[in-house]
């Protein structure tokens, strides 16, 4: 396996994850204050 192969495979591995991650972040905060506004 040559370089470049394995850089196309971290960027396709990493992209999706640096995505989702912010994504899900924002989930959280959002579960977080309905929580908050749900128990007010």
């Amino acid at each position: 396996m040559n370089l470049p192969n394995k850089l196309t495979i971290i960027r396709i591995i990493l992209v999706p994850i640096m995505v989702i991650i912010p994504f899900f972040n924002i989930q959280v905060e959002i579960l977080r204050n309905s929580n908050y506004i749900f128990i007010n």
